[in-house]
């Protein structure tokens, strides 16, 4: 499992930017926000063509799926590149 942050931003607790989630077979390309203070992850569809130039595009419960799956590997990332 790979993760990757591009166009990062972290201003007043919130970290956000364009994720590549790469699995053993599948590479999702999203957009997050993170609050640091209260924790909550948010995932959304990634639509900057530098990014995701192929539009690929997820619906909600495929983002849930992928929240819920990789939490651990996610959260490790942020607190990695944040702290």
């Amino acid at each position: 499992m790979e993760c990757e942050f591009y166009d990062i931003e972290n201003l007043d607790g919130y970290f956000s930017g364009t994720m590549y989630l790469v699995t053993e077979n599948k590479r999702y390309i999203l957009d997050f926000g993170y609050d640091i203070e209260f924790r909550k992850l948010k995932l959304i569809n990634c639509n900057n063509p530098i990014h995701n130039s192929y539009g690929e595009f997820y619906t909600s419960e495929e983002l849930e799926n992928v929240k819920m799956s990789y939490a651990d590997i996610i959260f490790g990332e942020i607190y990695s590149y944040v702290c």
